[in-house]
């Protein structure tokens, strides 16, 4: 799991939060550290060092020595931003699902806002990680008509039928691999036992809304 390193500002609510809700989490703070006092370029090669990625509350002045650094060329592992003031309970749910969702190094150069729906123009009260739950839940079908709806409204082209897509991932993700193959060759199998008339049309259905 990613490290991460919160400055001295950071609200204690949301590591002990963090702590509670993942034990095992890697997370230490400025004050714990010899950085006690030091300034932000120091705090960030720090990090840098250490691989941690920063927790902050200071959207404003970081944000510009983390651009320093990246126009610089040097290492910068990732920062955290988070609104003074948020919500503790969306703040944490949010860094948890982030992390979750990040594989080490996925971060550098990276800097995030939370909580999200802020910073979407709070054009929903939904954070991002209470919509995932809600969207693998979806049919394929379903799936593929949302697919449908954002590629429309980031203006890039739809999926159209019997063309071939690259899905782009992790490059040792063979477990996704396998996982993938295992539903098209189980999806290739079914075709063709319907064709043979050996299994009914219902059965199938069933299976395929299993998957």
């Amino acid at each position: 799991m990613l490290k991460l390193l919160a400055d001295e500002n950071f609200d204690n609510t949301i590591l002990r939060g963090l702590l509670r809700r993942q034990p095992d989490i890697d997370i230490i703070r400025v004050q714990d550290t010899e950085l006690y006092g030091a300034n932000y370029p120091t705090v960030l090669a720090w990090a840098a060092q250490e691989n941690r990625i920063l927790l902050t509350h200071d959207v404003a002045t970081i944000t510009r020595y983390a651009y320093e650094r990246i126009a610089k060329e040097q290492l910068m592992p990732g920062v955290i931003e988070v609104v003074s003031g948020s919500q503790v309970g969306r703040v944490i749910e949010d860094i948890l699902m982030l992390l979750e969702c990040s594989f080490d190094g996925e971060l550098s150069n990276q800097i995030y806002y939370l909580p999200f729906y802020f910073f979407m123009g709070k054009l929903t009260e939904m954070t991002l990680s209470e919509l995932i739950p809600g969207a693998r839940r979806l049919s394929i079908v379903e799936k593929l008509q949302l697919i449908q709806i954002l590629a429309a409204d980031l203006d890039i082209s739809p999926l159209e039928p019997f063309k071939t897509y690259d899905v782009h991932g992790r490059y040792d993700d063979f477990g996704a691999a396998k996982v993938l193959m295992e539903i098209l060759n189980r999806a290739k199998l079914d075709r063709e036992l319907s064709e043979l008339g050996m299994v009914d049309d219902t059965e199938i259905s069933h299976q395929k809304n299993e998957l």
